[in-house]
């Protein structure tokens, strides 16, 4: 209400006091409940945390430990393959090295082998094999035989009649079926020897008794496996009858060779002799 000075009086309504008073005793129950229960959720709040970080801690000790092996596990593997691949690297190093030494002997054996080969066809070269010719036929003293009988079967002069022979034997081994074995005879003079050839060379084979009996050079294995490679490529020529030219420009163009070798050096290879 205004006062007769205009100003304003407070007026107070009976029920709205009541109200205030009636309320202030339930603010105050009210603010301690909530108190209560925050406490409660901050406590509840600390325990859950705490079993969580247990539990991680656990789980993560457990993890910790696993990651710590596979650690231990691939450090120990890179050792192992660091020193794998040294080993290895080495070996290399070493295979490199043994396979240029080897290369280094196969050549030297090659040369060898082929030096060897030459001097056992020069040791040979005064010899000569008999082929088919029957078991027996030279009788107890062969060198004797053959040296008077080689000259009389070829047709050839010599000065006292025969032959000189160190020594003739048949090939060394049991005879296989009737099969006669070859008859290996080593001549002193190589003259005599090139004159046997010549003969036996024109009249292509002798016959002894109804069989074909054979006469050739004495070559090592080397040499004859490598003319033997050469008889279906004979069989052809012989059957074109084209051998005998193909001898005499083989027989032409060794001459020709041997020339020119002994232009350069007085030593012949083995290639120019025997292949």
């Amino acid at each position: 209400m205004s006062s007769k000075d205009g100003g304003t009086f407070p007026i107070e309504k009976g029920p709205k006091s009541q109200r205030n008073l009636r309320s202030r005793p339930a603010d105050a129950d009210s603010q301690d409940g909530s108190t209560c229960e925050c406490g409660y959720s901050l406590k509840l709040t600390r325990e859950v945390t705490e079993c969580i970080s247990k539990v991680l801690d656990e789980k993560l000790s457990t993890f910790t430990n696993v990651l710590d092996a596979i650690s231990q596990r691939v450090e120990d593997n890179t050792k192992r393959i660091t020193d794998a691949e040294r080993r290895v690297s080495d070996m290399e190093d070493t295979t490199t090295s043994t396979e240029n030494k080897l290369r280094k002997t196969e050549k030297l054996m090659l040369m060898l082998s082929e030096k060897v080969d030459d001097l056992e066809n020069r040791s040979r070269r005064d010899n000569i094999r008999i082929l088919g010719l029957k078991e027996g036929f030279e009788g107890s003293q062969p060198s004797a035989f053959f040296a008077t009988w080689l000259p009389k079967v070829l047709e050839l002069d010599t000065a006292k009649g025969h032959f000189k022979i160190d020594r003739a034997h048949r090939s060394l081994g049991p005879q296989r079926g009737d099969r006669p074995r070859p008859v290996l005879i080593k001549l002193q003079n190589f003259a005599d020897k090139q004159r046997i050839m010549s003969a036996i060379k024109a009249k292509r084979y002798l016959e002894v008794d109804g069989q074909k009996v054979f006469i050739q050079q004495d070559f090592s294995a080397a040499v004859k496996e490598k003319r033997r490679s050469f008889n279906k490529s004979c069989e052809v020529l012989i059957h074109r009858g084209l051998l005998h030219m193909i001898e005499k420009a083989c027989d032409d163009g060794l001459k020709n060779v041997i020339y020119n070798n002994k232009a350069k050096s007085k030593h012949l290879s083995t290639v120019t002799l025997f292949k």
